[in-house]
């Protein structure tokens, strides 16, 4: 258990809860990184970048569980802690991008879209339109863009996100194939269903490739 290490202990088990969470397996996720937030914490204090990555992760984990009270009482106290860096750290970036996919969920989709423009205009100038974490917020944007109505605006950003990742990435990566089934939904929504149902039918394809065809993730994107 590597009770002589551990910090060694921590890493190995914030990795294992990241594997459980790209698994599906939100509760073991869930019971694993809380343990890590713990200890990182008592080590290394709440406003430790690694403490911080920590608790971001517990949060998303605790969304993927639909428990979204207890992620935004954790992603508003970490926020708080994070105050200190940069406005265009990646880490407290992170941070308020899950916070605002918490207020859509929880049914605030007019303040999650402001959240996502406010942050988007404060990290691209700095990180650059290729920037994974500028990429997520892009993203994330254009869904809500296209659930509150604004579907040519979102569907122009979500194919210059699936491009862009095409080309930094390739087709099988994980991002990549998120900003697939983003835009497939856009289409949808868009009245375009056969280009939309074509786009779905490559991300099952892909998402058995990479995962499974049992997978959580599979499963969502044949049921869509």
């Amino acid at each position: 258990d590597f009770a002589d290490q551990p910090g060694l202990a921590a890493d190995l088990r914030e990795s294992s809860g990241r594997v459980h969470e790209a698994l599906g397996l939100y509760a073991g996720a869930e019971r694993t990184l809380a343990r890590v937030v713990d200890w990182r914490q008592s080590v290394l204090g709440p406003r430790d970048p690694a403490t911080l990555r920590a608790r971001r992760a517990h949060a998303s984990v605790l969304r993927q569980l639909s428990r979204y009270d207890e992620a935004r009482t954790l992603l508003e106290a970490a926020l708080a802690d994070a105050s200190a860096l940069a406005p265009d750290d990646e880490t407290r970036g992170m941070l308020e991008l899950e916070l605002s996919e918490v207020q859509a969920l929880q049914g605030d989709l007019p303040g999650a879209r402001a959240a996502k423009q406010a942050l988007l205009a404060r990290l691209e100038p700095s990180r650059g339109g290729e920037d994974r974490l500028v990429l997520q917020v892009k993203s994330g944007l254009a869904m809500h863009m296209a659930r509150m109505g604004d579907l040519p605006e979102a569907r122009a950003m979500f194919e210059e996100v699936l491009a862009t990742r095409r080309r930094l990435l390739g087709d099988d990566h994980a991002d990549t194939v998120a900003s697939m089934s983003a835009l497939a939904i856009a289409l949808a929504m868009h009245g375009q269903s056969h280009d939309a149902v074509e786009l779905q039918r490559q991300v099952v394809a892909v998402q058995e490739r990479r995962l499974g065809s049992e997978h959580p993730d599979t499963l969502a994107a044949r049921g869509n």
